[in-house]
């Protein structure tokens, strides 16, 4: 009998040691300490009326196979725009409330890759599987919680804001209050402005904000945001990691799926929007937001 009580207590130690190894593993994995991100941190690019300083031709995706293009003295009025792309939890904290505040959604968003009904230790990545119609009503949503004006309406009086909206919509349905305080995708034009550091660079860099890929840029898989270099302005990820819906389906920066062969990072970058629906855990955004002139 003592014998066999005494197996019993090893056995016991060597389950408890398991478990506890297990759950030490489990740790390591998911981070109980995981890095506390700071989701929203607006950056003034610039405080004065500017131009673009140069031409710049954004191709679209091959499949496309057509070009945009920002001409060389095109206006760029004084704007923010967030240091990281919008994390899954944030994403998840504004739309949690907008469901509950009379706003609809086409998709939910996934965690990095992966689709949750609520946020992880993964959370700090940015959210993907979302679409250029979701970012619009999101916006609007998180201006609104904030106390802040919205910025996307459906009438040209603003007096409709928009609180849901289908990708199949024509984007003309979509009038823009140029004046709003509140939070909106960045233009193409304020991207790219961004991406190059407002040109406060000591050199024109091949990608934003180094010439080394490496430095700045999240390949593989989806990372936290602000995991590699940034450029000057203190903008990370504004190319890899993921591809950044702007404004009316332009998608900037590649994605941690491309490689430098596939010239989606060097600038002006591609427009992979055309592509989203095929690859929509390669798609989240960046925020942006318009700097009023202070009233006396």
């Amino acid at each position: 009998m003592k014998k066999v009580v005494k197996i019993l207590f090893v056995l016991s130690g060597i389950l408890f040691s398991s478990c506890r190894n297990l759950i030490y593993d489990l740790e390591k994995s998911i981070g109980t300490n995981t890095k506390i991100v700071n989701s929203v941190k607006m950056i003034s690019v610039i405080e004065e009326e500017t131009v673009f300083p140069k031409d710049c031709k954004i191709e679209t995706a091959d499949l496309i196979g057509t070009n945009s293009s920002i001409s060389k003295g095109t206006k760029i009025l004084p704007y923010k725009i967030n240091y990281i792309e919008t994390t899954y939890a944030l994403w998840y904290e504004i739309y949690s409330w907008a469901i509950k505040n009379g706003y609809s959604f086409e998709n939910s968003g996934y965690e990095g890759t992966e689709k949750r009904d609520k946020p992880t230790a993964f959370k700090y990545k940015p959210v993907t599987g979302i679409t250029h119609a979701d970012c619009i009503v999101w916006c609007n949503a998180f201006s609104q919680m904030k106390g802040l004006e919205f910025v996307y309406y459906f009438d040209e009086s603003f007096t409709e804001p928009i609180k849901s909206f289908s990708e199949s919509q024509d984007l003309t349905e979509i009038k823009i209050n140029s004046n709003s305080n509140g939070f909106r995708l960045p233009t193409v034009v304020e991207w790219e402005f961004a991406a190059y550091g407002a040109f406060k660079e000591e050199k024109e860099f091949k990608y934003s904000g180094s010439d080394n890929l490496s430095e700045v840029c999240v390949t593989g898989s989806i990372e936290i945001g602000g995991t590699k270099k940034s450029n000057c302005l203190g903008l990370y990820d504004m190319i890899g990691n993921v591809s950044e819906i702007c404004l009316f389906k332009n998608a900037l920066g590649g994605h941690y799926a491309n490689d430098d062969g596939d010239n989606n990072f060097r600038l002006p970058t591609k427009n992979l929007y055309p592509i989203r629906g095929h690859f929509p855990t390669m798609f989240g955004f960046r925020i942006a937001q318009s700097v009023m002139e202070k009233t006396e």
